[in-house]
């Protein structure tokens, strides 16, 4: 500024000059050119990087940069993060299906995110963020906006993660492991889109969502047409439906103590008071069904397997509770979930499935910002999805954070033990139909038909 008040100061030494040379023209006294020269520079004083009177711009002092409008009726916050993980996979000997050990270094995420209200912090927010996970492209997840209905009721409409599991709801950056956890990856309803209410006030929070089903992000809605399909050879219905006709996803959470801000994460600092939370969820889907394809190939061998459609209602519920206090912390929750299949063409053993997960964590920090933690996930897979040998399935995960500058930025190096065979052959088990890209991305467990399996991670989380 102190530029821009040179310029003014000599503008005001030009025109006294100008007064003096110029007698025949009226001049100017030098009170007037002081009066016109404290105007201007109190207005400058007001004005920042450009922008119009009263507004605003710079860092809040936690994670985003803000610009604001006039009277703090507009503001829009940017910020993002980046999670660079190196991950290692040793599996019991594969024999011809694959490799021993297996790693190497991905860009987990790469987030991007512009929120921020219009016309007040009530009224109308809005949210939108561009990712590229695993180095791919860019594309968004959340995007969507909220209008406000007062008395804590907002209406919220877009893309977003229905109101489900609290695991999926809390950020990508507010983990205590190095990502989420296995049942989580199996149960998780991801992104949708839809339309919903939510209701909020200091200690209790609701919401309800109208959505296109479980992980149905930045799709068409003539995708809905799609029929779910899956093999007959061994009988494997997906957890999460490819597609749904509509769904429903309701949610609610007691803070019975502490804050909100306290239970945003899953950490408790040294010295931090006691919170905890109890939260229970639904989701009710029904999948599209578009009729019987029967076997592509009319005669000899089947070129692909052959293939049925299945018409499924599922119905997801889950509880948890989480507490924070003085270093400690703790999670628990059980996610079950019924699947009704009316499968044309399939005999037998598809109807009626239920499976079940359970999650058990905790952590604490054993100095300032060091913290250890532990983890148990166990999946109970329904034996009627077809021959299945080992039904229950477990998984320990254990490690350390390092807080650098709180979750800002912050180290993570945890490991992942499967406890029992993950794979797909005729013997071991059927889990390995759910496992793909996106959950070995997740959890680093890439599946096994022989013993366990262990996934080491290290993470540097940058948020900006």
């Amino acid at each position: 500024m102190s530029h821009i008040k040179g310029l003014i100061v000599l503008a005001g030494a030009a025109a006294s000059l100008t007064g003096s040379a110029f007698a025949a023209e009226p001049t100017v006294s030098r009170d007037e050119i002081r009066a016109i020269v404290s105007e201007m520079m109190a207005d400058a004083e007001t004005r920042s990087s450009l922008l119009q009177g009263g507004g605003s711009a710079g860092y809040d002092g936690s994670r985003f940069f803000i610009m604001g409008g006039e009277n703090n009726a507009f503001r829009l916050n940017v910020g993002g993060f980046v999670q660079v993980r190196y991950t290692m996979n040793f599996r019991d000997d594969q024999g011809a299906s694959g490799n021993e050990w297996s790693g190497g270094f991905q860009n987990r995420r790469t987030v991007v995110g512009f929120s921020g209200y219009a016309g007040g912090k009530d009224t109308l927010q809005y949210n939108v963020r561009v990712i590229s996970s695993n180095g791919g492209s860019l594309s968004f997840d959340d995007a969507f906006a909220r209008l406000g209905l007062g008395d804590g009721w907002w209406f919220r409409a877009g893309q977003y993660k229905p109101a489900f599991l609290k695991e999926e709801l809390n950020s990508d950056v507010f983990t205590l492991t190095a990502d989420r956890g296995v049942v989580n990856g199996l149960f998780t309803l991801g992104r949708s889109q839809g339309a919903g209410l939510t209701y909020e006030t200091d200690n209790f929070d609701f919401a309800v969502d109208f959505h296109e089903g479980a992980n149905r992000q930045n799709t068409s809605f003539t995708n809905g047409l799609t029929e779910v399909n899956t093999t007959t050879n061994n009988g494997n219905i997906l957890l999460v439906p490819a597609a749904a006709d509509y769904a429903f996803a309701a949610r609610a959470n007691w803070i019975f103590a502490g804050t909100r801000d306290q239970l945003k994460d899953y950490t408790s600092k040294q010295g931090e008071g006691f919170a905890g939370q109890l939260g229970a969820a639904l989701n009710f889907q029904q999948s599209a069904n578009n009729g019987a394809r029967g076997n592509p190939a009319a005669a000899g061998p089947p070129v692909v397997p052959a293939r049925f459609d299945a018409d499924q209602l599922v119905l997801g519920y889950t509880v948890d509770a989480s507490i924070e206090t003085n270093g400690f912390n703790a999670f628990a929750a059980f996610v079950g979930q019924h699947t009704d299949v009316n499968a044309v063409g399939v005999t037998g053993g598809l109807d009626n499935i239920d499976d079940f997960g359970v999650v058990l964590q905790a952590g604490f920090r054993i100095v300032e910002n060091t913290e250890l933690f532990g983890r148990y996930d166990w999946v109970y897979v329904d034996g009627d999805r077809g021959n299945n040998q080992t039904r229950n399935h477990n998984f320990l995960t254990f490690g350390v954070n390092q807080y650098v500058m709180g979750h800002a930025a912050k180290f993570t190096v945890d490991t992942v033990f499967s406890l029992n065979r993950t794979g797909n052959d005729a013997n071991a088990s059927r889990f390995g139909a759910f496992l793909n890209d996106g959950f070995s991305n997740t959890t680093g467990l890439l599946g096994t038909n022989k013993g366990a399996e262990v996934a080491v991670r290290a993470q540097f989380q940058v948020m900006f």
